[in-house]
């Protein structure tokens, strides 16, 4: 018996040819080792922090899915979210526009709503792609699960078949990131236990994307809110990577993680 043939993950279609889905998309990976002296990953786990040269690979899809996950999101944020080159098409673009606000701190907001050179649609759909990934196999190196969405993993399943909309008391925000000398950190998606809510973090060269779900979010996070807050806003911070790489300090000290 062909030991690639089970259950597709995403459609849920028994006896399925399954495909070896990548965790973190290939094109980063190809972003990374192009720009950077140490182009791996970190992967943070509840023991270790640690920089891995393997991509967490799996047969989980059948390629119907893995085309579904492409052409609906993956695609179109590879393209024009990542950094390479010094910067990514996005940044390039929204550099020529002017922001609908900027707050004293530096803030910079963008109305997706009215702005066409902002996919709404694959840069939602992707993000809840990766957490969904995250939270259905094992991927990191001590066999631990990265993500545990609850019942929100079956109702993002859903969405991302577009059998329904994003459930409720779920937000996502989205940051993109300017070229600095740390815009290539990267880490696998984590999850911090906040007051009455969980907040879930995805970094990649270009874009930071946050999820939140609970029936305790804050009114800022709804507010900010890529799919439902109010015109869409997409947030570029001046500070973001500063914010990103005390975060990854933190988790280690926290939790006595051995940085190998």
């Amino acid at each position: 018996m062909n030991e690639n043939i089970g259950d597709c993950a995403l459609c849920l279609n028994s006896n399925a040819m399954l495909q070896n889905s990548h965790f973190i998309p290939q094109g980063i990976y190809k972003v990374l080792r192009s720009q950077n002296k140490s182009p791996h990953p970190v992967v943070v786990t509840r023991t270790k922090a640690i920089k891995s040269s393997r991509q967490s690979t799996a047969y989980l899809m059948c390629s119907e899915c893995e085309d579904r996950l492409n052409r609906n999101g993956e695609n179109w944020v590879l393209k024009n979210c990542l950094i390479r080159n010094g910067d990514s098409i996005l940044n390039k673009k929204l550099i020529n526009i002017q922001p609908d606000h900027i707050e004293e701190s530096g803030l910079i907001y963008y109305a997706s709503r009215h702005n066409d050179i902002i996919s709404i649609r694959d840069i939602s759909y992707f993000a809840m792609s990766m957490f969904w990934r995250g939270s259905i196999y094992a991927w990191n190196d001590d066999k631990t699960t990265p993500l545990n969405l609850g019942p929100y993993g079956e109702k993002i399943r859903k969405y991302l078949m577009r059998e329904s909309d994003l459930p409720d008391n779920l937000t996502i925000t989205v940051m993109l990131r300017r070229p600095t000398e740390i815009s290539q950190l990267t880490f696998f998606p984590t999850c911090s236990n906040e007051n009455g809510f969980r907040l879930f973090r995805f970094p990649m060269p270009g874009i930071v994307f946050m999820l939140c779900v609970g029936k305790k979010i804050p009114k800022l996070l709804s507010e900010w809110c890529f799919v439902r807050g109010y015109e869409n806003p997409l947030f570029i911070p001046n500070n973001i990577d500063e914010i990103l790489k005390s975060e990854v300090k933190d988790f280690i000290v926290k939790h006595k993680i051995k940085r190998n």
